[in-house]
This record gives structure tokens, C-alpha cells and sequence, in this order.
């Protein structure tokens, strides 16, 4: 599964969490500007239309996290927020966090890689397409181009990690190829 689908399926997992225990849930896209939102809803009856709003949602080739999420608008008490990302953004994911730390959102970032992203196994020349942007790039794949990328992605996931801890923000690393269920039992709940 594609890395969008994957969040798409996790955030309809955890809202019908939030349905059946007769909580309000809402869902926004987050792109270079949050789409519109589904919700506030409450009650299983509100499920399929959750997943009809989910099935037909855009997707965004770019991610303006601090700036989507800036324009959202929370109640008054506090809230529990997952944030389904690959973790690019085109402005400051620090700040998006501190906005959701202010707004007193219980915030689980659950960063979604491809399993090509975790471990790539390509040797030799590889064309690299950037699902997002279209762009693509010719490159050629040595044992220590991989091992530098293991490297830089160690580097990235670490950061996004102590971003998390520096807002009291639970951060969870999922890859699109993970079964559902292992990935919200395991690491969800």
C-alpha cells in the first residue's frame, strides 16, 4: 500500500475508535493549506460517511504543516490529534507541534515511510520518481550511497522523534507495507 492510503486506513481505524466509544472526531487534510474538514461527528452511524469523505479526499503533492495546521480551529478543552505524515514539510513541523502543544492536543505524530524508503535494496543505476512532486532522478546505487541514506534517514526519524518528546508528543514510525491491525495494536493503542 501507497503511503497515503496507509494514513487514510489508520485515521478511519482510529476514528472509529473514537465513534464507538461516543467521542466526537473530526478529519482534516493537511496539505499546503488544510483541506476541508469532515466533522465534528459522534456515534457509529457517522462511520461510513467518515469513510465515504475519506475515500474521496485529495491528496496534496505538498505539505505545509505549520501553516495547515495554524488555520484549524479546536475547542475549548483539550483534544487527542494524530498527525498521519512522511514527515516533509515545506515549513516548520517544530512550530506545527508547538501550535497543537498550545491548543492542548494530546498529539501522536505517526510518521508513514514506504518499505523501499526503510530499506532500500537497489544496487546500481535506479530512476527515483518523487511520488509527490512528480520530479525524477537518475541515481546511481552504491553500498555507500545506501549506507548514507540509512544514515540520513536514521538522522530524520531521529529528529522528528525528539521534536515529538521536546512537546510531550507520542511519535510512532509506521511503513505502508505494515498489516492494519499489527500497526494499530502494536502501536496505536
Amino acid at each position: 500500500y501507497g503511503k497515503a492510503l496507509m494514513a487514510k486506513r489508520l485515521a478511519l481505524t482510529m476514528g472509529y475508535l473514537a465513534l464507538t466509544s461516543y467521542d466526537q472526531m473530526s478529519i482534516t487534510p493537511l496539505g499546503e493549506t488544510p483541506g476541508e474538514s469532515f466533522g465534528p461527528v459522534t456515534g457509529k452511524a457517522s462511520f461510513m460517511r467518515a469513510a465515504g469523505y475519506l475515500e474521496n479526499m485529495p491528496e496534496s503533492p505538498r505539505t505545509k504543516l505549520y501553516e495547515s495546521i495554524t488555520r484549524l480551529r479546536f475547542g475549548s478543552g483539550s483534544g487527542i490529534c494524530y498527525v498521519f505524515t512522511d514527515g516533509f514539510s515545506d515549513d516548520s513541523l517544530e512550530d506545527a507541534l508547538g501550535y497543537l502543544r498550545y491548543y492542548k492536543q494530546k498529539t501522536t505524530l505517526v510518521h508513514i515511510l514506504g518499505p523501499e524508503e526503510l530499506r532500500p535494496n537497489q544496487e546500481g543505476e535506479v530512476r527515483l520518481l518523487d511520488a509527490e512532486t512528480g520530479e525524477r532522478r537518475e541515481v546511481e546505487m552504491s553500498p555507500g550511497l545506501l549506507r548514507a541514506y540509512e544514515e540520513a534517514l536514521r538522522d530524520f526519524t531521529a529528529g522528528l522523534r525528539e521534536a515529538c518528546h521536546r512537546h510531550w508528543f507520542a511519535y510512532e514510525r509506521i511503513s505502508s507495507g505494515m498489516d492494519l491491525r499489527q500497526a494499530v495494536l502494536e502501536q496505536l493503542i
